[in-house]
């Protein structure tokens, strides 16, 4: 089955400056080459805002203990999310450049950050929770991609609970793998046979330890100008040529949703005031409508 993308991945990465780029293979801002973020396709990014921040710190605190959130995701960092495929709700977790986890919404189980390599690392920094200390012996198994069984387990927290996301450490803190409890923290300890973890994430890969390296949103924006604005003209063309050409009233399809809003926007930067048409579902958040018929207060639009 091929792959389906919403289009070329346009996100790059500077890691001389920490910024994420936008098309360019070479930095706007300092000259250097440009790295592509590679992205689990439909590859659908977006910023992440204050709450799944939160949300991200807390469901690593909880996990990993106390401070965990802050040394995997710490202030003053750009963080992005990408939507990817899953039976509820998954995005990938971008910063500092790196794919560092999945942050997945299963029912009946809530949140859950699935470590890759570069976010079991961060963890390492300072977990108190959530970890299996394997033995020597069993390190080159689990980097060929075998689960760790439970005769190679040390120790374990005694609060794992079978289904936990959890990471995979040596007795002097080294991250392994990262992967999910097959059985509990107490049970890992005490077993003599059996898959203690199910291994997801074990190659070993460079850490690049970007966190001194402070960037912002409006940074970000600076280093990206160029490509923004150009990008704003072609749309505000296409839109003249579009209504031009077939001479027929012209409206706005809003959902209240990020991509109807970006195309609202363009509207009015191509110096329209168009009607916006909201279909009402009856299945709508009540802060979705009411996000609707703020917007359209907030630019004096028809609202349909």
């Amino acid at each position: 089955m091929s792959t389906i993308r919403l289009g070329k991945n346009h996100l790059r990465w500077c890691y001389e400056c920490n910024l994420p780029i936008l098309e360019k293979e070479e930095c706007p801002v300092c000259g250097r080459p440009t790295e592509e973020v590679v992205l689990t396709p439909p590859g659908d990014s977006r910023p992440a805002f204050k709450h799944d921040i939160d949300l991200l710190r807390e469901t690593l605190d909880h996990d990993y203990g106390p401070g965990a959130g802050m040394a995997v995701i710490p202030d003053d960092h750009i963080v992005i999310l990408s939507k990817a495929p899953s039976l509820d709700r998954m995005d990938e977790v971008v910063i500092d450049g790196a794919v560092i986890a999945s942050f997945r919404y299963d029912m009946g189980s809530g949140w859950k950050f699935v470590a890759r390599m570069q976010g079991a690392y961060r963890i390492g920094k300072c977990f108190s929770k959530g970890y299996v200390v394997c033995h020597p012996d069993a390190i080159p198994f689990i980097r060929e991609s075998k689960n760790l069984m439970a005769p190679g387990v040390i120790d374990a927290d005694p609060d794992i609970k079978f289904g936990d996301e959890i990471i995979i450490v040596t007795a002097d803190r080294e991250v392994i793998a990262t992967g999910m409890a097959k059985m509990t923290g107490p049970e890992m300890v005490e077993s003599t046979r059996g898959v203690a973890v199910r291994t997801r994430w074990y190659r070993p890969e460079e850490f690049r330890d970007l966190t001194p390296k402070k960037n912002s949103w409006d940074e970000a924006v600076k280093a990206n100008e160029g490509v923004i604005k150009r990008r704003v003209d072609e749309a505000v063309g296409f839109i003249h040529k579009t209504i031009e050409k077939n001479n027929l009233p012209a409206i706005v399809s809003f959902s209240g949703g990020k991509d109807s809003l970006a195309s609202l926007l363009l509207t009015l930067d191509a110096g329209l005031k168009l009607p916006i048409l909201f279909v009402d579902t009856g299945l709508e958040f009540d802060e979705t409508v009411e996000h609707v018929h703020d917007v359209c207060q907030r630019h004096g639009l028809q609202l349909i």
